[in-house]
């Protein structure tokens, strides 16, 4: 007959003893947060990192187990034992390829047959710079060695701050200055360079 014949693969195994006639066990555990998880608000495809304790209170080890998340959510470690009165940190990893607010509950399940929830919520948010004169600057007609001054504005119309470097091709390093070069603008503020 056929037969498939594994040779390379890892078991998991617990197991704990009871009493005669004792209750089933129920894992005793703490998590932390308990009822949801927020990530701040980060732009396409950025990753951001949240983190959640769970701790066994009891004598005995825990299992856990994180069941499949869908969307721009990754749990680590997906499973794992918890040792009696100890804990283990999960990072939660959030990754959104468009802008949105995304939710979804993670189940935690417990020695195989206890389960708890928790909600992650992330926010991804699309920069949105507007500029003066639809990007351009215009410089009015001057004379050979005259320096002119031109004020141009810079606004953030997004909801998170923004990095701004401004990079001059070489061919006018010497003709084209700008201060500042870098800024941080802040959700809804207007600078001037």
């Amino acid at each position: 007959g056929n037969s498939l014949v594994l040779t390379d693969f890892t078991l998991f195994m617990i197991g704990n003893t009871f009493v005669g006639k004792a209750l089933p066990f129920v894992p005793m555990v703490d998590i932390n947060p308990d009822k949801e998880l927020l990530f701040p608000p980060c732009k396409i495809g950025q990753l951001v990192y949240q983190t959640f304790r769970v701790t066994n209170l009891t004598d005995t080890p825990c299992l856990f187990y994180i069941e499949k998340i869908h969307g721009p959510f990754r749990a680590y470690p997906q499973y794992g034992m918890i040792a009696k009165n100890s804990y283990a940190n999960i990072i939660i990893e959030f990754c959104p390829l468009k802008p949105n607010f995304y939710k979804e509950h993670l189940g935690i399940v417990l020695n195989t047959n206890h389960k708890k929830k928790l909600l992650l919520k992330g926010y991804c948010l699309q920069s949105f710079i507007e500029l003066e004169n639809n990007g351009s600057i215009y410089f009015p007609p001057s004379y050979l060695g005259v320096k002119t001054n031109v004020s141009y504005k810079i606004r953030n119309r997004g909801r998170m701050q923004v990095a701004v470097n401004i990079d001059v091709p070489s061919a006018y390093v010497k003709e084209l200055t700008f201060d500042p070069k870098r800024l941080i603008l802040s959700p809804n503020e207007t600078r001037f360079i």
